[in-house]
């Protein structure tokens, strides 16, 4: 799968835990990383592509994104099941912006060799 493909998986999961955040009444700041780490998925998907300054934009943007969702999760003192969500979110979307940011990344550069 593309990473497209994976950054608006991991946008709609961060948004479901923190519909889930919501429910369960659960630190406000796990939900407001969870929603940052959401934005800042489906932002990093619809900047790819768009150039140099877009690029600088995605690793600001990122960088910024996974520091402040860490600190908001690692800050919270409540449930901790969802706070490891968090983080592991934060961690996978530091993984998919860096897989993103990449310039050995090409359309089609997993997809293995082509055979025409």
């Amino acid at each position: 799968m593309d990473w497209r493909v994976w950054a608006v998986v991991l946008g709609v999961s961060m948004a479901v835990l923190a519909l889930l955040g919501v429910i369960v009444h659960s630190d406000m700041r796990l939900i407001g990383a969870d929603l940052l780490g959401a934005l800042a998925a489906i932002a990093i998907v619809l900047l790819a592509n768009k150039g140099r300054a877009a690029k600088v934009a995605m690793s600001v943007l990122a960088t910024i994104a996974l520091l402040v969702m860490a600190l908001l999760a690692v800050t919270s003192h409540s449930s901790p099941i969802i706070t490891a969500l968090t983080l592991a979110f934060a961690f996978a979307f530091a993984f998919v912006s860096w897989t993103a940011i990449s310039s050995g990344r090409r359309p089609g550069a997993a997809d293995g060799p082509r055979t025409t």
